[in-house]
């Protein structure tokens, strides 16, 4: 959560530094390599136009912090722990359908959006309940976020539906 940017991929970022190299010349290889930034600055850097606007500007200083949760694919998880995190439940996904199961408390929502923020289903408990489901059948293949939220907290995970 936050603004975070990753990526995984199968090259080593010190491959593409190579002297007299190009992108197209980095062999992919069997490992997959994690990078993490706090943050990928906007477009625009004064070398051929105008630099970034400063709305898009990182900040020089402070003290910045992240959350990252894995969950595995076609699995479940519960996410990480922390101090205010809603009741335990467990996240079971295919290409169908999401599903959160667990103690769900009254006031419980789970809401699907996609990378950009668009909402693109919700379902919320009016009464305790011991799971709620979200259809991703006409949903295509990708990465989306679920929301799990309740009076004790809320919990953001990232799914890719294959």
């Amino acid at each position: 959560s936050g603004p975070v940017s990753f990526s995984l991929l199968h090259f080593n970022e010190p491959d593409y530094f190579v002297p007299e190299s190009h992108p197209w010349d980095v062999e992919m290889k069997p490992e997959v390599y994690a990078h993490f930034d706090y943050m990928q600055r906007g477009l625009g850097n004064g070398s051929c136009g105008p630099g970034t606007i400063s709305a898009y500007e990182l900040p020089s200083s402070g003290t910045f912090t992240h959350k990252l949760r894995f969950t595995p694919i076609g699995g479940s998880g519960t996410g990480i722990d922390s101090p205010k995190k809603p009741t335990a439940f467990t996240i079971r996904h295919n290409s169908e359908f999401i599903t959160v199961s667990g103690q769900l408390p009254a006031g419980t929502s789970a809401t699907l959006l996609n990378l950009g923020g668009a909402v693109l289903s919700a379902v919320h408990a009016t009464t305790a309940a011991p799971s709620l489901t979200l259809s991703l059948a006409s949903l295509p293949k990708g990465s989306y976020l679920l929301v799990v939220e309740n009076a004790g907290g809320q919990r953001v995970h990232k799914f890719v539906k294959m």
